[in-house]
């Protein structure tokens, strides 16, 4: 069962250097193919620093999430307001998301790549 895709939000990717990114292309792939009435993006955010400008992108109503790249995924975590249990282990998140709460929003740190290393792993001996 698929979740209902995000209406009109804006995703990022933070990271320096850029400007080689295949990840708009195929995000954006994916979100033209969930055929929303009011489209999501995924757009690039140029920088090599946590700043309060990269804050501000992520508190804007209409951005919902972002993805993080080294060297800024472990410098993001103590302005984040709760990490994944595998952020916390490995000290570095590659995804933040937003979460609603009766207050607002608060940012969540993710490791999707410990994560999927796990899965894969438990895969790969449960099919011995």
């Amino acid at each position: 069962m698929m979740a209902t895709p995000p209406k009109g939000k804006k995703f990022y990717l933070f990271r320096y250097p850029i400007a080689h990114s295949a990840a708009p292309a195929f995000h954006n792939l994916c979100f033209d193919a969930w055929g929303t009435e009011a489209p999501n993006t995924y757009e690039l955010c140029s920088t090599s620093k946590v700043t309060k400008e990269l804050w501000d992108v992520l508190m804007n109503q209409e951005c919902d999430g972002a993805a993080v790249t080294m060297p800024l995924g472990p410098p993001t975590i103590p302005f984040l307001d709760d990490v994944s249990p595998e952020s916390r282990v490995t000290g570095a998140c590659n995804t933040i998301v937003k979460v609603l709460i009766p207050e607002g929003v608060k940012l969540v740190g993710q490791n999707t790549a410990v994560r999927s290393t796990i899965i894969a792993f438990l895969s790969a001996i449960h099919s011995f």
